[in-house]
C-alpha cells in the first residue's frame, strides 16, 4: 500500500473529514432549500411542478454522466503502481465527454416528450448544469485520495451562496421558470472554478484521451453503473409518472415534499464520500479498521435518523405550511413518508460503500433493478388512487426493499458482526421516545418551533446519556 493510502482512515482524520463535509453540506442544503422555498412561492404549484420535473430529469442524467466510474476511480488512484497524473487527467476528460452526452440526451428527451415550450427553453439553460458539474465532480477524486475534503465543503458553500443570492435577486425582480434555472448554473461554475486550482495543488493532471483507461474504467464500473442507473430512475421517475398520470400541481406538491429529502440527503452523501477512501485503504489488510469505520458511520447516521424521524413525523405539516405557504400544506404527510424513506438510505449508503471497497458490489444492479421494478409497479397502482401521497408510499417501500437486500450482502463481509460492532445502538428508540414525549408536552403550551427544539434537545441529551455516540476507535 502507498504511503498516502496508509494514512487514510485514521480515526481523527476520518472524524474531521466527516464533520467538515456534514457541516458544509448542511449549509448547502439549508441555503438550497431556502432558495426553493422562494421559487415555489413565486412560481405557484404548476410552475414549481415544471421546475421540479426539469431537475428530476437533470438528476436522472447521472445514469450517463457518472456511470459509477467515480467510485472506481478512487480505488484505482489508491494503487501505488498507477501513473496518478495521467489517470486523473484522463478521468476528467472522460467525465467531460459524458457531461456533453447527458446534455444532448436531456434536450432530446424533453423535445420528444412534448412538454410545454417553456420547459424546453428552461432545459436549454438548466441543462448546462450537467456540462459543468460532471467534470467538476471528477476533480473530487483528488481530494478523496489525499484525505483532504475540506476544500470540497468550502466550494459547495460558496457555490450555494452565489446561487441563493441570484435567486433572491430574481424573486425581487419577478422571476420565471427559465430565469430560475440560471442560479443552478452559476452554482456549478463557482464550484468548478474553486475546485480546479485546489485539486491541482494536491495532485497532477495530464489531460488526454486514453481509450484504454476509459474502457477499463467503464468495464469495472458496469455493476455500479447499472445499479446507480436503477437507483436514479426510481428516485426520479415518481415526478415524471405524476406529470403524466396526474397534474403539474401534484408534481409541485410532491416536489415540496422531496425538497425536504434533499435537505436530509446531505448526511449520507457527506458520510459516504468521507468513508470510501478509508474503507478501500483498509481492506483487506486491516479488517478491524474497516469494520470500525463502517460501524462508526452507521452509528452516526442512525443517530441523525432518529432526530429526523422525531422532527418530521411530529411537525412536517406545520413546517411545510410556514415555509411554502398554505397552497402546499397538503404535502405534510407525503413529506413525512418520503423523508422516512430517505433515512433508510443512510444505512444503504454505508452498505454499498463497504461493498464497493471490498469489490463485492456485483449484486448491486440486481438489487436496485428489483427496487425499480417494484417502484414503477406500485406507482402505477398508487398514483391514480392517492396521487403524490401514493408516490410517497411507493418511495418508502422501495427504499425498504433495497435496504433489506443490500444489508444481507453487507452482513456477509468477513469479520462483521452487528451485535459486536453496533453495541448500544439498540438504545436509540428510547432516546426517540424521550424526544417525542418532550415535544408533545411542550407543544401543549408553546408554539410548535419551540416544541420541536425541545424534542430534539431532549433526544440529543438522551443519546449522550445512553452512550449511543460513536467511539471513534483508533486504527490498528
Amino acid at each position: 500500500m502507498s504511503q498516502a493510502g496508509s494514512e487514510i482512515g485514521q480515526p481523527g482524520r476520518f472524524a474531521a473529514n466527516t464533520a467538515v463535509l456534514i457541516a458544509g453540506r448542511l449549509v448547502v442544503a439549508v441555503l438550497g432549500w431556502g432558495g426553493t422555498v422562494l421559487i415555489a412561492r413565486d412560481l405557484g404549484a404548476e410552475g414549481f411542478g415544471q421546475f421540479t420535473l426539469l431537475f428530476s430529469l437533470l438528476g436522472m442524467l447521472s445514469i450517463v454522466t457518472d456511470m459509477g466510474v467515480g467510485r472506481v476511480a478512487v480505488a484505482a488512484l489508491l494503487d501505488p503502481k498507477i501513473d496518478r497524473a495521467a489517470f486523473a487527467g484522463t478521468y476528467v476528460v472522460l467525465r467531460t465527454v459524458l457531461g456533453l452526452a447527458g446534455y444532448l440526451l436531456l434536450l432530446g428527451f424533453v423535445w420528444l416528450a412534448n412538454y410545454p415550450p417553456v420547459v424546453f427553453q428552461a432545459a436549454l439553460i438548466g441543462g448546462l448544469v450537467v456540462v459543468i458539474s460532471t467534470p467538476s465532480h471528477a476533480y473530487d477524486v483528488a481530494f478523496q485520495v489525499r484525505d483532504r475534503l475540506a476544500p470540497l465543503a468550502v466550494a459547495g458553500v460558496f457555490g450555494q451562496l452565489a446561487q441563493v443570492s441570484l435567486t433572491i435577486a430574481l424573486v425581487l425582480r419577478g422571476g420565471s421558470l427559465v430565469w430560475f434555472v440560471v442560479p443552478a448554473v452559476l452554482n456549478d461554475l463557482v464550484i468548478l472554478f474553486w475546485k480546479v486550482p485546489a485539486a491541482h495543488r494536491l495532485t497532477g493532471f495530464r489531460y488526454r484521451v486514453d481509450l484504454k483507461i476509459w474502457s477499463d474504467l467503464i468495464k469495472e464500473a458496469i455493476p455500479l453503473s447499472a445499479g446507480a442507473a436503477f437507483v436514479t430512475i426510481y428516485y426520479r421517475v415518481d415526478s415524471i409518472m405524476l406529470s403524466k398520470l396526474d397534474t403539474f400541481s401534484a408534481v409541485g406538491s410532491y416536489g415540496v415534499a422531496y425538497k425536504f429529502v434533499d435537505l436530509v440527503h446531505f448526511l449520507p452523501t457527506a458520510v459516504g464520500m468521507a468513508l470510501l477512501a478509508p474503507l478501500t485503504a483498509a481492506w483487506p489488510q486491516k479488517p478491524e479498521d474497516f469494520h470500525n469505520r463502517a460501524a462508526e458511520a452507521l452509528r452516526l447516521l442512525a443517530i441523525a435518523a432518529g432526530a429526523v424521524w422525531l422532527g418530521f413525523w411530529l411537525f412536517s405539516t406545520e413546517a411545510v405550511g410556514l415555509l411554502y405557504g398554505s397552497e402546499y400544506r397538503n404535502s405534510g404527510l407525503a413529506t413525512s413518508i418520503v423523508v422516512t424513506g430517505e433515512t433508510l438510505t443512510f444505512a444503504s449508503t454505508v452498505a454499498i460503500t463497504a461493498l464497493i471497497a471490498t469489490n463485492r458490489h456485483r449484486w448491486y444492479p440486481v438489487i436496485t433493478l428489483g427496487g425499480l421494478v417494484a417502484n414503477v409497479a406500485l406507482n402505477l397502482v398508487f398514483i391514480p388512487r392517492w396521487s403524490f401521497e401514493g408516490a410517497a408510499v411507493t418511495t418508502l417501500l422501495t427504499e425498504a426493499l433495497v435496504l433489506i437486500f443490500l444489508w444481507q450482502r453487507f452482513s456477509r463481509i468477513p469479520g462483521w458482526s452487528s451485535r459486536d460492532q453496533l453495541g448500544t445502538l439498540w438504545r436509540l428508540p428510547l432516546a426517540v421516545l424521550a424526544g417525542v414525549a418532550a415535544a408533545v408536552l411542550v407543544k401543549m403550551f408553546a408554539p410548535w418551533p419551540v416544541a420541536a427544539a425541545a424534542g430534539i434537545g431532549c433526544y440529543g441529551g438522551a443519546v449522550i446519556a445512553l452512550r449511543v455516540l460513536p467511539s471513534w476507535r483508533p486504527a490498528g
